[in-house]
């Protein structure tokens, strides 16, 4: 995935008045270098030896309760928040079913109707949204696309 943000991870974590630790710093370096979401496992196998997974899931949970990262539910995966501001925010995830790669999208009017009154009248009001859409991304069409 690459959403081209560069994230200072020790100045957010104080802004936010996070403790930064060593398993929390390695974890996003992990994943802020991956070109795909990856998995706890994958972040594990890419970890200081002798981490052990809880561990990693402990700064998984952490990086992703301060918005730094995104859980991709289909994938059980994980990517950079692409939104670099560490602040809590609706994501939608356009996924190639082709290739893998995940692209982190904002549609404002999507995440207006979203939070409007269409809840009330079930007795719902949503906290947080992630959607994810699949389909095949420019690349892997182009590629795809029969020779003329």
């Amino acid at each position: 995935m690459a959403c081209g943000v560069s994230k200072n991870l020790e100045n957010i974590c104080a802004e936010l008045g996070a403790r930064l630790t060593d398993p929390r710093r390695d974890v996003f370096a992990v994943i802020a270098k991956a070109d795909k979401p990856v998995g706890a496992y994958d972040v594990l196998r890419l970890m200081p030896e002798g981490t052990k997974p809880p561990t990693v899931y402990r700064a998984l949970e952490f990086l992703e309760s301060v918005h730094l990262i995104h859980r991709i539910e289909s994938l059980n995966a994980y990517v950079l928040c692409c939104d670099g501001h560490g602040h809590e925010h609706s994501a939608q995830f356009a996924i190639c079913q082709s290739c893998g790669d995940v692209q982190e999208m904002q549609i404002p009017a999507l995440e207006k109707i979203l939070k409007d009154s269409h809840f009330k009248g079930v007795g719902f009001k949503p906290l947080a949204t992630s959607m994810e859409i699949r389909g095949v991304c420019m690349k892997c069409d182009d590629h795809n696309a029969p020779s003329v």
